[in-house]
């Protein structure tokens, strides 16, 4: 419920400050002058805002996928204004939004650029990020077990491994209140993930483990089982 003590609460952090900051600097502030254009996303911006936990009020994750395009439509506008009043020239606006770009990237962008930055952040560029592992490699044969069609529940770090398939969800809420026609593999990676020590399906007589290499694991409905045999 949205209560005064709770728009207190949230209305004046540092987070939250941040947040729009960093939102804003890749765009050198240009929204800002075509605000106007940013009415409709007050709704997605006030959700992140007093969101709990607070990774909702950050530019590294997903949340902010809706607020975005009118950024950038406030960007156009406000370029607009700015020429018209003739505030300053075209060719300043231009450095100005490169120049902030560059400093975003370095700062705190996912780009190879911020390897320049001597402060290492979470959303930095890391190679290690981009390798492929052995471990990657035994994750692709594990999925490569679940027949194409088959209802999946795994973690958010596979989930996008799997995001062409019709039916993948979530776990373990997925796993806690499956669909109407059951779940038919569970598919874990124990070395990232503390799921399966509070939900362990090791423990759930409904499935049967059929892979496990390198703390991922591979869990079969037992229904899907029996009508193999």
């Amino acid at each position: 419920m949205l209560t005064p003590d709770i728009l207190t609460e949230h209305r004046l952090t540092l987070v939250n400050a941040l947040y729009f900051l960093l939102m804003l600097l890749p765009l050198a502030f240009i929204p800002l002058a075509g605000a106007s254009a940013m009415i409709p996303a007050i709704p997605m911006i006030a959700q992140n805002l007093l969101a709990e936990p607070f990774r909702f009020a950050s530019i590294y994750f997903h949340y902010n996928a809706l607020i975005i395009p009118f950024l950038f439509i406030a960007t156009i506008l406000g370029v607009k204004k700015i020429m018209n009043k003739n505030i300053v020239s075209k060719r300043t606006i231009i450095a100005t939004m490169l120049l902030c770009g560059i400093i975003s990237a370095v700062a705190v962008g996912p780009s190879p650029l911020s390897l320049m930055n001597p402060i290492n952040i979470p959303g930095n560029f890391e190679f290690y990020k981009y390798e492929i592992t052995k471990h990657d490699m035994l994750l692709w044969e594990a999925i490569e077990k679940i027949s194409p069609d088959a209802r999946v529940a795994t973690e958010s770090r596979i989930l996008s491994q799997l995001s062409s398939r019709k039916y993948a969800n979530y776990y373990p809420y997925a796993y806690n209140n499956p669909p109407e026609e059951g779940i038919d593999y569970i598919l874990l990676d124990t070395s990232y993930s503390e799921h399966h020590s509070i939900h362990n399906p090791m423990n759930d007589s409904s499935f049967i483990l059929i892979f496990q290499e390198d703390g991922i694991e591979l869990y079969e409905s037992i229904r899907l089982n029996r009508r193999d045999s």
